[in-house]
């Protein structure tokens, strides 16, 4: 009885961290939207975006250069800012 309560204590914990993680994930891509296509890196393991900066970033309503691995899934916490203008 005790371990089934737990399992779903645990599966509604676990559902609600993903929804919050991916509603931040949807936000920072709505701050930070596209301004150009995506270039890899030689070796092709990194990608380059040219991206929106949002109001309250380094350099407001300015664009960014993101830099990521190829197989980033959550670009709000692996995509680094390398160039802002």
């Amino acid at each position: 009885m005790v371990s089934r309560l737990m399992r779903k204590i645990a599966i509604a914990v676990a559902m609600i961290g993903l929804s919050v993680l991916g509603a931040r994930e949807a936000l920072w891509r709505f701050d930070h939207h596209i301004v150009q296509p995506s270039v890899a890196s030689p070796s092709g393991e990194q990608l380059a975006e040219v991206r929106a900066m949002p109001e309250g970033s380094v350099v407001p309503y300015g664009t960014g250069i993101f830099l990521r691995s190829r197989w980033s899934v959550i670009l709000g916490m692996q995509a680094e800012l390398v160039f802002a203008g």
